[in-house]
């Protein structure tokens, strides 16, 4: 078994109503990232939990197990710990549309990086995943112990699915 990767994230996806989840090009929210031509995903500072909503993907034909969500993310500037929660509900087809969120993860707060440092997060997943499963996706910054006063920047082109194929 060798453990595989598919995005995510990137281009997908809709932010919260808030206003405190949007896309930005990269080279506006960092100069540094002027030879990348891409959007990056902005989670304001905020008392509401701002979350991308509504991301999906197809779980592939060769998975066996070990589901996890992986992401790279960073800040502008500041110091403090950033909470990430995420939740994946697998659908099988045929399943009712209508059922109870499932998996959340909802780790302890992690130290930020160095100002613009990239910074991997892996959610370890538990649901009962299978090969076809259609998954929902929601994915946002928590209050709860969340200490960073400003913006985090996440790279949607660095969120993947990672598994054990067959």
């Amino acid at each position: 078994m060798a453990t595989k990767e598919i995005p995510v994230l990137g281009g997908a996806g809709r932010p919260d109503e808030t206003g405190d989840v949007f896309t930005i090009a990269v080279t506006t929210a960092h100069a540094n990232f002027a030879n990348r031509e891409t959007q990056c995903i902005v989670f304001n500072d905020s008392a509401v939990d701002p979350i991308i909503w509504n991301f999906s993907f197809k779980v592939p034909a060769d998975y066996v197990g070990s589901p996890r969500f992986r992401f790279w993310w960073t800040i502008p500037t500041g110091s403090g710990n950033v909470r990430w929660e995420s939740r994946m509900t697998p659908l099988a087809p045929g399943e009712d549309m209508d059922i109870v969120p499932g998996n959340a993860v909802t780790p302890t707060a992690e130290a930020v990086p160095t100002a613009e440092r990239w910074k991997e997060t892996i959610h370890t997943l538990t649901a009962p995943f299978a090969a076809g499963d259609l998954v929902h996706c929601t994915f946002g910054r928590g209050t709860t112990g969340d200490t960073l006063a400003g913006i985090v920047i996440v790279d949607p082109d660095s969120a993947y699915f990672d598994y054990s194929d067959v």
